[in-house]
């Protein structure tokens, strides 16, 4: 891409592992934050990036590229978004979700749940971080999920987790009805 001359920018998501909230699978947040990222390269005079842009992004970077595309017209319609390649984005949390906490219970499955729960409930006022979880759930998934992946203390929360017992015991999600399903799908 360097090669032919694009003008290439990474977003950086609000929050998750600093100060603040973090729009994780919050669609219009992670739109919102990639355009953002694409306005601020503009704004480099050695960048000479134009108007005219290409969305991509893997995993989370999916989801945020198909949302980016979708509140652009309204959010930025300074940029012509004039092509979109969303790779293992999460289209469908409500499926996704089912597929994790169906799955065996283990640390990474309370971890990755964490991710999920603590930005929803945030987000949506029908949703409580108590509300979705054990008492001593909310401390984890709360703890876990102030913390990059990568973060040396997210290993400590992983194993607070094992003493804490199974996924049932942590998380008291209703994937099948409710808020929760209702925020997911």
């Amino acid at each position: 891409m360097i090669d032919r001359g694009w003008a290439i920018v990474a977003t950086d998501y609000p929050g998750m592992g600093t100060a603040g909230r973090y729009p994780y699978l919050i669609g219009a947040g992670e739109g919102q934050a990639t355009l953002d990222g694409l306005r601020a390269l503009r704004q480099v005079d050695d960048a000479h990036a134009s108007n005219r842009v290409m969305l991509w992004g893997h995993s989370q970077g999916g989801h945020a590229t198909l949302w980016a595309a979708q509140v652009a017209a309204d959010y930025a319609p300074d940029l012509d978004v004039v092509g979109v390649a969303a790779l293992s984005s999460a289209t469908d949390p409500l499926a996704v979700s089912k597929l994790i906490i169906e799955g065996p219970a283990s640390a990474l499955v309370n971890a990755v749940t964490s991710y999920v729960v603590v930005p929803y409930a945030d987000e949506y006022p029908d949703l409580t971080l108590i509300g979705l979880t054990h008492p001593a759930g909310s401390v984890f998934a709360d703890a876990a999920a102030s913390r990059c992946a990568t973060d040396a203390g997210t290993l400590v929360t992983l194993l607070v987790t094992l003493g804490l017992g199974g996924r049932d015991h942590l998380y008291d999600l209703d994937l099948d009805a409710g808020p929760v399903h209702d925020r997911l799908a």
